[in-house]
């Protein structure tokens, strides 16, 4: 599209909120066989509505051989799986065929019959503007066809003296406020039959008569925006209900890996693992999993039982019921829309902030229950250095090997009697707000980090963009903690055999409330 025909179509649209853009592209680079309609409120966003519609151009085919062999037709099968591929992935994907007809009735009455179909189609208020541009659209789908006879959108099929086939291809791409953080685009081809000849088909205007029989094939996708700027959340979060901005969702206080469904409630903030979610932000779906911290392994989840509204912690299945976009409020709240329908988003039962009280899903209303903030966990300890003492005697710490863990460059960790004057007893801690969780080096050498990566924890190099490394203290009553390491928070440090002999290896187990899992810190520096 040549610059100065975007400037002028800005132009035309003065301070119109919503945009409308033909895009009458001639460029053989660009799109060419569809006419494209874009309703996209913020300019930044027209490049993904351009990226979408040349997506869609080899979905167009030709179409059988009664109709015309050179004339192109939008294929729903091959447009589905494009909706597929596209990136970021389009969710929410359906389709339609329709075939409407009409006998020796005015063409405005044909015109108002596909325009109803298509606002159903996109099943959203659209702008006036909108709206008006496309009725203009239709009109010539059916009209001033003589001036349009040359373009790329237009394919003219088999003719006699009592029946003209054609086909019209039309792209149409949304972004404003009803549509949210998502683009919705439609592309949509029309066959069409019309019971007279090309030469008096050329010049129909609205009022004329005749008869015909119009197929509409098309498919709706809708795809999270891009924003070029966008930084995702990472870390650790709490998710606190605006109903009372207090109570927070969690799942079931008794947690048995046996399990794979826990209801998530809403409960009074208490700082408890259970609490914590762990966000996760996937850049094929422009999409968080969110995972509790308990054990990341299971995620929130929209329950995929039809007609279901209930919300689980599952197992991860990567699927979309499983994916939550955050989509931000002008009160600094959000909401959290699933990928299985985005009309629907996460909500308190009834509004009721009584302790227990449900986590659903509905259609969003855009009221208190559907609206959350994330707390962020804080930081509990300062940087500095610390020694870390098991709670089996309160007195044994941690301390760097001398040795090595089988063949490898990585040192064992051991229980030792504390000795203020031993360096390889001192550890670093520094906090990482990006991942919620600390590193922990050696003070002897700071290059080397506290890692889990072979069956038992050891002091190594850390693995750029890898959990292994990263320890969440979580509170294990009475001044102590776990480690609870990021790779599998299911799994936390321990004293092997609960011995506090001299040179105990320690190791990693699953969470089991036993004394040899809890440790304190004393801060040196």
């Amino acid at each position: 599209m040549a610059q100065s025909e975007f400037n002028q179509n800005l132009r035309e649209q003065g301070q119109s909120r919503a945009r409308v853009i033909i895009l009458r592209v001639n460029n053989p680079g660009y799109n060419t066989n569809t006419l494209d309609i874009a309703d996209i409120e913020d300019i930044i966003h027209l490049p993904q509505a351009i990226e979408l519609a040349n997506a869609f151009q080899s979905a167009l085919v030709p179409t059988t051989s009664n109709f015309g062999e050179d004339t192109l037709r939008f294929d729903v099968e091959r447009g589905l799986g494009i909706a597929t591929h596209v990136y970021p992935r389009a969710i929410n994907v359906n389709y339609v065929t329709r075939t409407l007809s009409q006998t020796n009735n005015q063409v405005q009455s044909m015109i108002n019959k596909v325009i109803e179909e298509l606002k159903s189609l996109l099943g959203i208020n659209l702008a006036n503007s909108v709206l008006q541009q496309l009725t203009t659209v239709i009109t010539e789908t059916f009209t001033n066809l003589y001036v349009q006879q040359q373009s790329a959108w237009l394919f003219w099929g088999r003719q006699t003296s009592s029946q003209t086939n054609y086909t019209y291809n039309i792209v149409f791409a949304i972004q404003n406020a009803q549509t949210g953080s998502f683009m919705k685009a439609i592309p949509i081809g029309f066959e069409i039959s019309a019971y007279i000849a090309r030469e008096r088909l050329l010049f129909f205007n609205i009022q004329d008569y005749a008869s015909y029989s119009v197929k509409i094939h098309a498919i709706q996708v809708i795809q999270p925006l891009i924003h070029e700027s966008f930084q995702p959340l990472r870390g650790i979060f709490n998710i606190i209900t605006s109903v009372n901005n207090r109570s927070a969702i969690q799942i079931t206080e008794y947690y048995d890996e046996n399990t794979h469904d826990y209801p998530v409630k809403l409960w009074d903030y208490n700082n408890i693992i259970n609490q914590k979610w762990i966000l996760v932000f996937n850049q094929t779906t422009r999409a968080y999993s969110i995972q509790n911290l308990i054990a990341r392994y299971l995620v929130l989840t929209w329950d995929s039982t039809p007609g279901s509204n209930k919300v689980f912690a599952s197992t991860n299945r990567w699927n979309d019921s499983q994916f939550w976009i955050l989509e931000s409020t002008a009160d600094g709240s959000i909401f959290l829309t699933n990928m299985k329908d985005t009309q629907f988003v996460l909500e308190i039962e009834n509004s009721s902030t009584t302790n227990g009280t449900n986590v659903i899903v509905n259609r969003k209303n855009n009221n208190a229950q559907q609206k959350f903030y994330l707390n962020k966990v804080n930081q509990e300890f300062q940087d500095g250095v610390y020694k870390i003492k098991t709670a089996l005697n309160n007195s044994s710490v941690l301390q760097m090997s001398e040795d090595y863990f089988g063949y490898t460059s990585d040192y064992f960790v051991k229980l030792w009697t504390n000795n203020n004057n031993d360096i390889n007893q001192k550890w670093i801690f520094e906090f990482d707000s990006t991942k919620s969780a600390y590193q922990i080096k050696s003070q002897r050498d700071p290059s080397l980090v506290l890692a889990w990566t072979w069956s038992v924890p050891t002091v190594k190099l850390p693995i750029p963009n890898n959990d292994d490394h990263l320890w969440f203290l979580q509170n294990a009553g009475s001044g102590t903690y776990y480690f609870v390491n990021m790779t599998d928070t299911r799994y936390v440090l321990e004293v092997a055999s609960s011995s506090t002999t001299n040179g105990t290896i320690l190791t990693i187990n699953k969470r089991n409330g036993n004394l040899n899992q809890k440790f304190l810190l004393d801060m040196i520096n």
